[in-house]
């Protein structure tokens, strides 16, 4: 197969690069910062680690676009198989010289990159982080309402974000409506999804 043309590098070259790359763990997150709301807050983690995260990508891939790895979203920036959006992870060092259209016809990044976003984080925390914190912090106050698995609240925090998931065990907790931005599945919609994909054969 031909390589996709990225400038003066090809994929081939960016996926190589990205193995040498060592992630930042930087601590200084605000919450209240504009990309708090998707997730994205400025720092990136690592060590900790989903129950499964090859069921987490299946229940993902699934969900998000059926296992399409040229998928892109008509309104949105979000792309490929797990509909990653392009507009937050365009800066990513991988990522030079790789347009949208080009990263649709290129899975072997795209499996990085969401390798790297479940396990280190891009432009904010990881899946993993994301389930091990509002595990610990929503657990207890749902009590029997708790009826996540770890792979559920990262999937959670892929689509709602880590502050949209938060408003959502609250809302859980509290007994209010929680409405999810935009024209989009239901939470519980989108876990019924992901669990399906996890459990196709």
């Amino acid at each position: 197969m031909k390589p996709i043309s990225t400038g003066n590098r090809s994929v081939q070259d960016l996926l190589h690069s990205m193995v040498e790359q060592k992630p930042r763990r930087v601590t200084d997150m605000d919450p209240s910062s504009d990309n708090a709301e998707c997730g994205y807050m400025k720092y990136q983690d690592g060590g900790v680690t989903p129950t499964d995260p090859k069921k987490l990508k299946k229940g993902l891939s699934h969900v998000e676009s059926r296992g399409d790895y040229s998928a892109m979203n008509p309104t949105s920036s979000a792309t490929g198989r797990y509909q990653m959006l392009y507009n937050l992870i365009k800066d990513q060092p991988e990522m030079s010289g790789v347009s949208r259209d080009s990263l649709s016809r290129a899975p072997e990044l795209q499996e990085l990159l969401m390798d790297k976003r479940i396990s280190e984080g891009i432009n904010g925390p990881s899946l993993s982080r994301n389930a091990s914190d509002l595990e610990k912090e929503y657990k207890h106050q749902l009590g029997d309402k708790w009826v996540f698995s770890d792979d559920e609240v990262a999937a959670l925090t892929h689509f709602l974000g880590r502050q949209g998931t938060r408003k959502y065990f609250a809302s859980l907790r509290d007994g209010t409506e929680y409405e999810v931005p935009g024209q989009n599945k239901t939470p519980e919609e989108y876990l019924r999804l992901f669990n399906e994909g996890v459990n196709r054969k």
